[in-house]
Formats: structure tokens, C-alpha cells, sequence
């Protein structure tokens, strides 16, 4: 086997096997552990994204949750904090917003009446 294959085989279980040497999980970490493992260079930013994209595309088609995913914008917004020396409380952390709200960009899901210029009456 090529040795980039192999490097391709074993990166995803280097990472475990690290995270597992510092206890952070990104599967089951609250937002304070996730947190916490940003500011320690633990874990960076881009990979909490790619993380969670992993997991949206492997249970989405079952529940349904996301309509609209913007993956390579948030990898472009993850690079932010990872390059950054001074970071906010919150910043690197992934979010999802309900498609409730009307958001810049992306088509909203919000089915309200007044979005698609219809009335009440």
C-alpha cells in the first residue's frame, strides 16, 4: 500500500487516539468542553466543522434536521479563530440556526405567510 494511502488510512485514527489522550470526544462534548479544548489547541475550529458536517451528512437523510448547509463557508469562517492569538469566549465554537429566522444569503424555511408576500386576509 502507498504510504499516502496509508497516511489517509491512519490520520482519522491518529486524531482519535489524540483525543482520546486529552478526553475530549467532539462526539459528546458539551459546548464548555468543546470550549475549553479550542482555547487549549486541543482541537481547532475546522475540525469541529468538519466534524459536525461529517455527522450532518451521515444522519441527515434519517432526520431531516438541515435544510441548507453552507459547509465551505463555515470551513472560510473557522479559519478566522484558528489563526487568530487572541480568541473571544465563544469564537471557533459551530453553531446551527433554525431556518425559522431569516438569515443574509441563504433561502429561510420559515413558511411564514409574509415571506412569500401573500396576507392574512
Amino acid at each position: 500500500m502507498p504510504s499516502s494511502r496509508r497516511n489517509l488510512i491512519a490520520a482519522p485514527i491518529i486524531a482519535r487516539m489524540a483525543r482520546a489522550a486529552t478526553k475530549f470526544d467532539p462526539e459528546y462534548a458539551t459546548a464548555k468542553q468543546a470550549v475549553d479544548a479550542l482555547a487549549a489547541g486541543t482541537v481547532s475550529s475546522q475540525e469541529l466543522i468538519r466534524h459536525l458536517f461529517a455527522r450532518i451528512r451521515m444522519l441527515n437523510a434519517k432526520m431531516n434536521a438541515f435544510v441548507t448547509l453552507r459547509e465551505e463557508e463555515a470551513l472560510a469562517e473557522a479559519k478566522k479563530p484558528d489563526g487568530s492569538k487572541t480568541r473571544r469566549p465563544l469564537e471557533g465554537l459551530p453553531v446551527t440556526v433554525k431556518d425559522a429566522f431569516a438569515t443574509a444569503g441563504p433561502v429561510s424555511g420559515t413558511n411564514a405567510y409574509s415571506d412569500r408576500g401573500d396576507r392574512w386576509n
